[in-house]
């Protein structure tokens, strides 16, 4: 490295071998020659190994150069692990074609890929709604996939609450899929995810009992329990809950149809300490208090 230019002649004999990790750690160095650096960037992002096209990538981030021009180059890249790359590298990345180029890459999720769903994830930060918006735009209302399901289960812009809400009252969601929406609502914030919850128990459509024991199956076995919301001194709404020393979350709601004028009146919120990134949310623990109006 401190050699600079000189070893150039010696390190593209190394980028020549047989051996990707020497071919990496050769790639490294020659992306550190002062004036080099986009050309070696630029020629590992043509290499036919999608390792090498990743390092290529997280190289830039390091030096700290402009990713756009090389995300533009790669947002279709056919390697999923090359994608994951691109999306990591928009994360806090304020450019004004960065929106565009996450819709690109989360239009290519495929509803399975569960660390690509976590790089999405990364590249929102602070930043939903500005990268959530341009992908509700893009698909308008093809949004209802599995992997659009994903995409919101994931996010935290301030349309999630009220798209998470749809899915649960939607009849096409299975009541075994509905507590992974509920637990997401938990990490939502701001006024929408108030108006999104007095939806939800409005419309009085919830998990069903065979909901909370497939969850409680799923959640080693824990017995279930009661928390009330309350909704004014002498009122409250039951939800179907978990211990709160224990596992998991809210599985089902079970709401009295008189309450829900009053409810609509309420402003409703929950504290949690979760993991945030396991889909089964098999370590997070939930606490939730008794509000009252």
């Amino acid at each position: 490295h401190k050699v600079g230019s000189k070893a150039e002649g010696t390190l593209l004999e190394l980028w020549k071998s047989e051996d990707q990790r020497i071919r990496a750690r050769a790639l490294h160095l020659l992306a550190r020659i002062e004036g080099a650096e986009k050309k070696y960037i630029n020629l590992a992002l043509k290499d036919n190994n999608p390792d090498i096209r990743i390092t290529g990538i997280r190289i830039a981030r390091e030096r700290e150069l402009d990713v756009i021009p090389f995300v533009k180059k790669m947002v279709n890249d056919k390697d999923a692990g090359v994608r994951r790359a691109c999306a990591i590298a928009l994360r806090h990345n304020e450019s004004p074609e960065a929106p565009a180029l996450w819709t690109k890459l989360a239009q290519q999720h495929d509803g399975k890929d569960r660390w690509y769903l976590e790089a999405l994830g990364l590249a929102l930060d602070k930043q939903q709604d500005k990268f959530f918006g341009a992908w509700l735009e893009a698909i308008g209302s093809d949004w209802d996939t599995p992997a659009g399901r994903d995409i919101i289960w994931r996010s935290r812009s301030s349309k999630t609450s009220d798209l998470l809400v749809k899915i649960l009252l939607n009849k096409k969601t299975k009541d075994e899929e509905k507590p992974r929406y509920i637990r997401a609502l938990d990490f939502q914030s701001g006024p929408e995810k108030d108006a999104a919850l007095i939806k939800l128990i409005g419309a009085g459509s919830y998990p069903s009992p065979a909901a909370s024991a497939a969850s409680s199956d799923s959640m080693n076995g824990r017995s279930s329990g009661v928390v009330a919301f309350g909704l004014g001194r002498s009122h409250s709404i039951n939800f179907t809950a978990w211990p709160s020393a224990s596992h998991a979350a809210v599985s089902s709601v079970i709401a009295s149809p008189s309450l829900r004028t009053l409810a609509k009146a309420a402003k409703m919120t929950s504290r949690r300490n979760t993991c945030g990134v396991c889909t089964a949310h098999r370590f997070s623990r939930s606490t939730v208090p008794r509000i009252c109006a």
